[in-house]
């Protein structure tokens, strides 16, 4: 069953009792149990808790996008995979973006993303936030994610094939570890003085695996073998 709807929210969130975006307590908790068709932008503000259950599948509906200053939780499972896509949008295309993707914005901000498939969006941009991003597939968009202003988003496990740019690090110290980065134009952009630490990546077929417009060069080495693992011990 598919719900078709239109909300948009700012700073407060307007409940309808449509299948599957239900709010069992409209001040802490909304819930996409269904699959689900979104006609305009959607904001989680702080202090909300927004969860996505495991294979609902989202479509928007324009070039709209899911801001997230509160908490999103969306955990898919192995066999059953959260996506999130524009609608009418073929798997797997490249074709140009048809939504503006998450926004994971500000230090009280936070997500959980496992198992899912997110596709189509133009840019899914993390802010200040720390998310974690596990077991994902991210295919088809202009950028799969990009991490700004002290950004410290933890990807693991990830598949980040056809998209423009994989991932990128602007001003940024994201967590890079495990992934297959491929089919991309550029796997990973770092800039701004980004201090990524990446490893046991598998990267192949990109135009450029690794690109730095201040230092990388022709180095495929996204930072020294030193740093990555003087830094992971600090992690770990």
């Amino acid at each position: 069953m598919r719900t078709h709807y239109s909300v948009f929210l700012i700073s407060l969130i307007l409940f309808f009792n449509i299948p599957g975006f239900c709010g069992k307590d409209p001040e802490s908790n909304i819930v996409f149990d269904e699959d689900t068709v979104i006609s305009n932008s959607i904001e989680i503000p702080e202090n909300v808790t927004c969860t996505i259950k495991a294979g609902v599948v989202i479509r928007f509906d324009g070039y709209h996008r899911f801001i997230v200053r509160g908490l999103l939780i969306a955990e898919g499972t192995k066999d059953n995979q959260i996506l999130i896509t524009g609608i009418n949008r073929v798997r797997g295309s490249t074709e140009p973006p048809c939504w503006q993707g998450f926004e994971i914005r500000g230090e009280k901000a936070d997500a959980v993303f496992t198992y899912c498939r997110i596709e189509g969006a133009y840019r899914n941009f993390i802010y200040a936030s720390k998310p974690s991003m596990k077991m994902c597939e991210f295919v088809g968009n202009h950028c799969a994610v990009y991490c700004s202003n002290k950004a410290a988003a933890h990807i693991k496990e990830c598949k980040i094939y056809r998209n423009k740019y994989g991932i990128v690090a602007d001003f940024s110290s994201p967590l890079i570890l495990d992934n297959v980065i491929t089919e991309n134009t550029i796997g990973i952009l770092s800039m701004r003085s980004s201090r990524l630490v990446a490893g046991r990546n598998q990267m192949a077929d990109n135009k450029k695996d690794i690109y730095s417009e201040e230092s990388f060069g022709k180095n495929y080495d996204a930072v020294s073998l030193k740093y990555i693992w003087d830094l992971m011990s600090q992690l770990y």
